[in-house]
């Protein structure tokens, strides 16, 4: 299987190196695996403070290559982007967030003991325990 690292911070060479990916498979050529190379800017939790293991050099330096507002630049020196696209865009976004939270708040409880029989092919003596642990903690709290 061919593999392609790509500037995950670049839009339009991931476009590029998706779009060639899905002509080559489309085409019977199998899949592609492609290596999106990007930096997290946040921390990793709230409880992680970022500043312990990075400078403010680094982040700044990365900062500047994050990838939305230097496709909204790239879009907006073609004459693409305009107030009255943001404003469009803005206004799908909010509806689209209130959407999805009101579908995650009002979706029913879902068991969590499947997460045992989802993500592990084989359930160990160990695993098995966790689950019936799990599954006894949880029935106290009905």
């Amino acid at each position: 299987m061919p593999g392609i690292r790509v500037d995950g911070n670049d839009v339009l060479a991931c476009y590029a190196v998706v779009a060639e990916a899905a002509r080559r498979a489309r085409e019977g050529g199998g899949p592609t695996l492609i290596e999106a190379v990007t930096y997290r800017l946040g921390a990793h939790t709230t409880s992680d403070d970022p500043t312990r293991y990075r400078s403010q050099e680094e982040l700044d330096r990365w900062t500047a290559l994050d990838p939305i507002p230097r496709y909204r630049a790239y879009l907006q020196a073609i004459g693409v982007w305009t107030e009255r696209l943001e404003e469009r865009v803005e206004a799908r976004s909010k509806r689209l967030c209130t959407e999805l939270r009101e579908s995650v708040v009002g979706a029913p409880d879902i068991d969590i003991t499947e997460m045992f029989d989802t993500v592990y092919h084989d359930i160990t003596p160990n695993l098995a325990a966790q689950r019936e642990q799990l599954a006894a903690e949880l029935a106290k709290e009905a």
